[in-house]
């Protein structure tokens, strides 16, 4: 888990917030969640299958995307999806404010509560300015999109 958040504290960098058209060398409509139809699909631990959460319950903590790049202080470079909720997730240590990506919200790290894989983080407000109580972040790079269970 290096340059895990939990090792280092991410930093508060945009490195490129996702709108419209190419990302980061892809172009938008080739990535599985950005398609604008899901059907009964389910976002999925990447390492064991666990079901963590629907790809259209999507939210938009800054009032302008669901997606983000960001880099922590290790250099390791994370592309998030946000979410209004997620499950199955255990988190880990406490809070924290130092180096948030989300002004007004600490984090804590989330991993999947089946493996132990890192899947992202929880947000939590820590301010009155916050637009919700948490949301989640999590990796793209351990997410799949998978069949609902039920």
């Amino acid at each position: 888990m290096s340059g895990a958040p939990g090792l280092a504290p991410p930093r508060q960098q945009l490195l490129l917030k996702k709108g419209a058209g190419e990302v980061a060398g892809q172009d938008r409509a080739a990535h599985p969640f950005r398609t604008a139809k899901w059907g009964s699909q389910c976002l999925l631990c990447r390492t064991c299958g666990n079901y963590v959460s629907t790809p259209d319950i999507q939210c938009c903590p800054d009032g302008r995307s669901s997606e983000y790049r960001f880099e922590n202080p290790v250099g390791r470079v994370c592309e998030i999806i946000t979410l209004h909720n997620a499950w199955s997730l255990q988190m880990v240590g406490s809070a924290h404010l130092e180096h948030t990506w989300f002004p007004g919200y600490a984090w804590r790290v989330a991993l999947c509560g089946r493996c132990g894989n890192h899947l992202g983080w929880r947000f939590e407000a820590r301010s009155s300015a916050a637009a919700g109580p948490q949301f989640f972040g999590l990796l793209v790079s351990e997410l799949v999109l998978g069949a609902s269970p039920e």
